[in-house]
């Protein structure tokens, strides 16, 4: 297994007594430095699940469960229609308030004129209660229970917005 090569060697270049003190340690080297109640050091195995963790914990335990949300989701589609009107109540009691964007290039809208590098401040509040943008706003009318589904790489409702 590559990762215990590779405990391995550093536990060979540990004992080589070569000084490694103005060095910054590695995650591997503090490992190989932590010692239990009995002054016994963590074995390999040990090792690698531990680097496994924090290597995959964060990431891999996210996308899994979002995997099954998704299933989940589809397989049942009156939990879905739920999570639509979670969306669409998230939508119109905006929390919120706005935020900054750098302007990437010169632009008109509305008749004013916006220079390349200014910064503007987009209000959420105002864009998600745009008729224009959202019909029906200020209600959870567009909420259809027949909803409809498009192809996407996972299906969502056509007219999720969020």
């Amino acid at each position: 297994m590559i990762v215990n090569a590779a405990i391995e060697e550093r536990k060979i270049e540990n004992k080589s007594g070569m000084d490694f003190s103005n060095e910054k340690k590695s995650m591997l080297d503090l490992l190989l430095e932590v010692e239990d109640e009995d002054g016994e050091k963590m074995d390999n195995i040990t090792i690698i699940d531990v680097l496994s963790a924090l290597v995959f914990a964060g990431h891999e335990s996210t996308a899994i469960a979002t995997m099954w949300l998704l299933k989940y989701l589809h397989d049942n589609p009156e939990i879905l229609q739920k999570v639509k009107v979670f969306q669409e109540t998230l939508r119109t009691a905006n929390i919120g308030v706005g935020g900054f964007r750098d302007v990437m290039a010169d632009v008109e809208i509305n008749g004013h004129n916006i220079p390349k590098g200014w910064k503007v401040l987009l209000m959420y509040r105002y864009i998600h209660m745009n008729p224009e943008i959202f019909p029906n706003d200020g209600t959870l009318e567009r909420i259809n229970p027949k909803y409809e589904v498009v192809s996407f790489p996972f299906r969502v409702p056509k007219d999720n917005f969020l």
